[in-house]
């Protein structure tokens, strides 16, 4: 097989030309890739004025060993600036997650949450394969985060923390299927066959799915060197077409990406082309919203009242953040000056035969009573603002 790069890319991005692209110019497509997902509503174009849709749910499903955590913690790792690993991840023959995790991407200050989450599951071997029920359970949205999941056991839906009546806000709203590119010849036919098993489930509960393939890394040299290289080469293009045909799937629901494992520093490469491949899951879960477009604006709607809520809730909170820095700062202050009353108070001491002294003295005790009653008031103001500051970060709204 051929790892020559094309002249130009056999897979058509806006983003990504027929030009060599210069450092520079990758800096700026990332921030507009990275922007782009940050500002992400769903279906924002057809919601009326003030109407948010809260977010897209996107479950991974694969094999051990394919990848589907280290997808997760790429693409935290790029929105968080630096290399971010939540998920657990490991090249055994076991999975290392066990149970569903609903993984929040954060962005730039802790609060701040792109409107997507993205569901881990423990991967499938061939003792563990899943089974429908399961996977439909899953794809409904009954099961809890952190729930014990085990893809070849039943699901009890009487079990604790089983949503027995999920919303479309709950639901999966598209499957990325995680395979591994390095290994697509090599992959079990009970894994495979259970993929496919998989697929139909999906189809039958109309949740759109795709292929992303991970580890591109492994199997063209030059897209190793630059990860972007995977849009003009050939082996890659021959490995997208290869799994298409293998799991029945159009090219063009084939993405594919890098997934950080030994690097301690981001590159620009890998995270376009993560975020490229995040960009295209986006497009699927669109797609999953549209057919249920009038339930849509009505949990929209629903949805932006409370965001105002909190809102309010959040602007009373830093308001009164700002208090307490503000009587903490008076706080520590009228302390400094009682130390050194209290200092200068034992040195008149030494001079109590005098009645001069004997009146500073006194004048001082009465001083440091005032200071001592206005640190009493400031501390209780404080411990107050703070009481109400956590009241309203403990409120169900939040």
């Amino acid at each position: 097989m051929s790892d020559n790069l094309r002249s130009k890319p056999w897979r058509k991005s806006e983003y990504l030309g027929d030009k060599t692209t210069s450092f520079e110019q990758k800096e700026v497509i990332r921030q507009r890739l990275k922007d782009n997902i940050i500002n992400y509503k769903p279906l924002h174009e057809l919601m009326p004025l003030h109407h948010t849709f809260p977010r897209v749910n996107i479950l991974l499903f694969g094999a051990i060993g394919s990848g589907k955590s280290s997808v997760f913690n790429t693409i935290s790792s790029v929105f968080k600036g630096k290399i971010f690993d939540i998920a657990p991840v490991g090249r055994s023959t076991s999975s290392i997650s066990t149970k569903l995790t609903k993984f929040q991407v954060m962005y730039g200050g802790i609060a701040e949450q792109l409107r997507l989450t993205i569901w881990d599951t423990r991967g499938i071997d061939e003792t563990h394969l899943m089974t429908s029920q399961t996977m439909k359970i899953l794809l409904e949205g009954k099961l809890p985060d952190r729930y014990p999941l085990d893809p070849s056991s039943e699901v009890h839906l009487d079990s604790p923390g089983i949503n027995t009546a999920p919303t479309l806000c709950d639901v999966v709203h598209c499957v990325s299927i995680i395979v591994d590119a390095s290994t697509i010849d090599d992959m079990d036919d009970d894994i495979y066959q259970n993929i496919r098993e998989m697929q139909t489930v999906m189809i039958s509960s109309d949740v759109p799915y795709v292929i992303m393939l991970t580890n591109i890394d492994k199997i063209c040299e030059l897209t190793k060197a630059d990860t972007t290289n995977a849009y003009k080469s050939v082996r890659i293009r021959d490995a997208v077409a290869k799994v298409a045909k293998k799991f029945g799937v159009v090219q063009t629901a084939v993405f594919f990406m890098k997934c950080y494992e030994e690097e301690t520093f981001l590159d620009v490469n890998v995270d376009i082309t993560a975020l490229l491949a995040l960009s295209g899951i986006l497009h699927n879960c669109e797609t999953y919203l549209h057919n249920f477009y009038e339930t849509v604006i009505e949990l929209s709607s629903a949805q932006s009242s409370v965001e105002e809520d909190n809102k309010t809730l959040k602007a009373e909170i830093a308001k009164l953040k700002g208090k307490i820095n503000v009587y903490t700062n008076q706080y520590n202050e009228k302390s400094i000056e009682r130390t050194k009353l209290k200092k200068a108070m034992e040195e008149k001491v030494g001079y109590g035969e005098k009645m001069l002294k004997i009146m500073e003295y006194g004048k001082m005790k009465i001083q440091a009573s005032f200071i001592e009653t206005e640190i009493v008031a400031l501390r209780v103001k404080r411990d107050r603002l703070k009481m109400e500051c956590t009241d309203l970060l403990n409120s169900p709204d939040l």
